[in-house]
């Protein structure tokens, strides 16, 4: 998790769909388009062709954590 938190703390709830939270993001920024892309494709490759990673909320804006919703429809 190092390599997406830096200095960070990540956490991860399986479900759907899946959310990682990053609090005490170093290098949080409105949006964070680093993780974003990161995300989707790790768990496009991974996971689903077609998941997709959205941020709810980034430390940037004020937020406690950076949390990353990933979904994937199986149709």
């Amino acid at each position: 998790a190092w390599t997406f938190a830096g200095s960070g703390h990540v956490f991860v709830t399986a479900g759907t769909p899946a959310v990682i939270e990053i609090e005490d993001n170093p290098v949080a920024t409105a949006p964070c388009h680093y993780h974003i892309a990161v995300f989707t494709r790790l768990f496009q490759v991974l996971v689903h062709p077609r998941a997709e990673a959205q941020e709810t909320m980034c430390c940037a804006d004020g937020a406690a954590a950076c949390r990353f919703a990933i979904s994937w429809s199986r149709r």
